[in-house]
């Protein structure tokens, strides 16, 4: 069982999956990528932790659906919108954010 929320770790989840992460800068406004062939995630080493654990779990995403980057504009955006959603919902539990709701006053 994965963890969710505060307890999910995409170092953990990458790892348990035989993803390599490595941190090197990226070129442009890229912020992660996943090369399937090398079953790497590159992250950009100006990230801070908290961007780092954000891209990381979308790009472990990619990695799960062994994503191959297209300029197929319709499967690309299948892609991204999958992974934006998965790693969401791992990032953020339902209750942890009904209590962070409740506290911050929504």
């Amino acid at each position: 069982m994965i963890a969710r929320g505060l307890a999910y770790c995409p170092w953990a989840h990458a790892e348990a999956l035989g993803v390599r992460v490595v941190e090197r800068r990226l070129r442009g406004s890229r912020w992660g990528e996943y090369d399937d062939s090398s079953r790497t995630v590159i992250l950009d080493s100006r990230l801070n932790w908290v961007e780092s654990r954000c891209v990381l779990a979308h790009e472990v995403m990619h990695a799960i659906a062994r994503d191959v980057p297209t300029r197929y504009g319709p499967v690309n955006q299948r892609q991204e919108r999958r992974a934006r959603l998965q790693s969401a919902l791992l990032l953020v539990d339902a209750g942890e954010y009904a209590i962070a709701e409740e506290t911050n006053g929504g």
